[in-house]
């Protein structure tokens, strides 16, 4: 029942008085209209909390699941982001053995062109020594 019609039964019980109403064993008693509005009054207001109280469940309820939710969400991409960080980890990892690597690599081989240089010149040298005979002789 809405609350202009509880209205509505009110305003009509107001202009009448008082009114009979008939119960189970047909006796007839005589009621207050006051008196009936404020029990109406006092049902719909049992009614609209209950309402109120459903309607808190459902949207607490609502709130829960979503928070859940996000939560799960945030964990995944957590769990994702760890997976890329350590396969990050891993692959830099790889590339400073690759670096360490390569710098021996370099190293070696500039010891081997100034060995190899050394001995060009060295042979340079005596090949010149020997070609213009520079050699003291003993």
């Amino acid at each position: 029942m809405s609350l202009s019609a509880l209205f509505k039964d009110a305003d009509q019980n107001k202009t009448s008085g008082s009114k009979e109403i008939f119960g189970a064993e047909g006796a007839g008693e005589v009621v207050d209209w006051q008196q009936k509005y404020f029990d109406n009054l006092e049902l719909h207001i049992r009614e609209i909390k209950d309402e109120v109280r459903k309607s808190e469940d459902r949207i607490a309820m609502a709130i829960r699941d979503a928070l859940q939710k996000v939560y799960l969400q945030s964990d995944q991409r957590h769990r994702e982001y760890q997976n890329v960080n350590s396969r990050m980890d891993d692959m830099m990892a790889r590339l400073d053995k690759k670096q360490d690597d390569q710098n021996r690599w370099i190293l070696r081989t500039a010891i081997t062109v100034i060995i190899g240089v050394a001995g060009l010149v060295s042979t340079g040298i005596f090949g010149l020594v020997k070609i213009f005979d520079l050699m003291p002789k003993p």
